[in-house]
C-alpha cells in the first residue's frame, strides 16, 4: 500500500509538471482554442481546388493535395501535419481580407514550419525540459512543481520563437512580392483591439512570435537586396 502511494504522488507530482509547462508553452494556442468555443461556425472545409496549392508546390516543390478552412472570425493559419503527411489549416476570415500576396506570405511561413521540421524538433525539446524537470521535482518540495513548470514553459516559448524566426526567414526568401509580408503583418497587427505592443519588454518573454516590426525589417531588407 505505501508503495502504491509513493508511485501515485510520484504520478502526480509529473502531472502537474506536465498541465503547468503545457499551459505556459501553450497559452497563445489554448487562448485561440477557448475564445473558438460556442461558436457554431467552426466548421471545415477541405479545399482541394485552390491556386495556393499550385503556389505551394511551384515555390517549395511540396505537393499539398488539400488543405482546411476553418470557418472562424479570427486571423491565424496552422501547419500541423507530421512529416509526409502535411496538414494546413487557413481561417475563413484570412482566406476573405487576405490578398493573394498576403496570403501567399502565409502559407509559405506554414510550409516553412513542415518543411524545417519544426514540430519534430519543439516536442523534443518539450519532452527533454519534461524529464529534466521529472528529475528535479521528484524528491522535492511539491511548492517548487509550478516554478519548474512556468520557467520550463518559458524556455519553450523561446526556442519556438526561434522557428518563428526560421519561418518567416523562409518565407520572405520564397515570397514573390515581399511587400505582401508587410502588408499582412499589418493586418495580424491590427486584428488586435487594441493593436499588440511588439516593442514591449514582456514580447520575448511570453510571445513565440516574430515581432511585427522585425517582420518588417525583413521584408524590407528583402526587397532592398532583390533591387540590388
Amino acid at each position: 500500500m505505501r508503495s502504491f502511494l509513493k508511485r501515485l504522488r510520484l504520478s502526480s507530482r509529473y502531472i502537474l509538471l506536465f498541465v503547468v509547462m503545457a499551459a505556459v508553452s501553450q497559452w497563445m494556442i489554448l487562448k485561440l482554442y477557448l475564445s473558438s468555443l460556442g461558436q457554431k461556425q467552426q466548421i471545415l472545409t477541405e479545399i482541394k481546388d485552390s491556386p495556393l496549392i499550385e503556389l505551394i508546390e511551384s515555390k517549395t516543390n511540396l505537393k499539398l493535395h488539400s488543405f482546411r478552412m476553418v470557418a472562424s472570425p479570427r486571423l491565424y493559419a496552422a501547419m500541423i501535419g507530421i512529416p509526409g503527411r502535411p496538414y494546413m489549416v487557413l481561417s475563413s476570415r484570412l482566406n476573405d481580407e487576405f490578398s493573394d500576396s498576403e496570403k501567399e506570405y502565409v502559407v509559405l511561413h506554414e510550409i516553412g514550419h513542415y518543411l524545417l521540421h519544426h514540430s519534430i524538433k519543439e516536442s523534443a525539446f518539450f519532452l527533454i525540459l519534461f524529464i529534466i524537470g521529472c528529475l528535479i521535482v521528484r524528491s522535492r518540495s511539491p511548492l517548487i512543481i509550478p516554478v519548474i513548470g512556468v520557467v520550463f514553459g518559458l524556455l519553450y516559448i523561446q526556442f519556438g520563437m526561434r522557428s518563428e524566426y526560421e519561418a518567416d526567414n523562409f518565407s520572405v526568401t520564397h515570397i514573390t512580392d515581399p511587400r505582401g509580408m508587410i502588408s499582412a503583418t499589418e493586418k495580424f497587427k491590427n486584428a488586435h483591439d487594441p493593436p499588440l505592443d511588439d516593442y514591449s519588454p514582456m514580447w520575448p518573454l511570453l510571445y513565440r512570435s516574430t515581432p511585427y516590426h522585425e517582420r518588417v525589417n525583413m521584408a524590407e531588407e528583402e526587397i532592398k537586396t532583390r533591387v540590388n
